[in-house]
């Protein structure tokens, strides 16, 4: 669980052994056959809306239900309320899909419309390379605007390095991006978000 000024109960890092052969793989294929196409830019289906592509790959079960652990694992620690035995809680993953970074890309910091995100990543990244996952604390909308410095001077940021295997759940709507990546080869990230039913 995170112990950071500002982000207390909101982010939740757990790491998990090593992938199969068979996951590697898989995860491998595709996405290095979205880095030659489409690379970080392209995260949404022709419709606008994100795919599942947990759900299209049996391969990726295993990861699919180690994410789901630890969404649980991070709701028990963060929010028993939620789990209180009058309280029914269907968690329904709504999209997933691969972030691939190359060399000089970044992701603009943005939310989801989802209750809460996770995020797996495939590759451990050196300190001097980038690719860091950047969360920004919630802003107080009962802080006077003005100038924006207020706002401004209380703001968070919060950088995680990818480490292979490594888990973070958070809720959808705190801000992150990514940091450009200027490591060789690829930054891979499975991401996914779940709304409660």
């Amino acid at each position: 669980m995170s112990e950071f000024t500002g982000f207390n109960g909101l982010i939740g890092i757990y790491d998990i052994d090593d992938f199969t052969a068979t996951e590697w793989e898989t995860v491998v294929g595709l996405c290095n056959k979205m880095a030659q196409s489409e690379g970080v830019a392209q995260q949404l289906t022709a419709g606008n809306t994100r795919a599942d592509v947990i759900g299209d790959t049996p391969e990726l079960q295993r990861i699919s239900s180690a994410l789901e652990e630890a969404i649980g694992h991070y709701l028990v620690a963060n929010f028993p309320v939620v789990l209180h035995p009058d309280t029914e809680l269907d968690l329904a993953r709504v999209g997933s899909w691969f972030s691939v970074y190359r060399k000089g890309e970044s992701q603009a910091t943005h939310t989801h419309d989802a209750d809460l995100s996770a995020l797996i990543y495939f590759d451990t990244v050196e300190e001097d390379h980038g690719g860091l996952t950047i969360f920004t604390n919630p802003v107080n909308p009962h802080l006077p605007v003005g100038s924006g410095l207020m706002q401004k001077g209380l703001r968070v940021h919060l950088p995680v390095e990818a480490v292979k295997g490594r888990i973070v759940v958070f809720p959808s709507y705190l801000e992150h991006g990514c940091s450009t990546y200027e490591g060789p080869g690829l930054r891979r990230v499975l991401a996914a978000d779940f709304t409660a039913q």
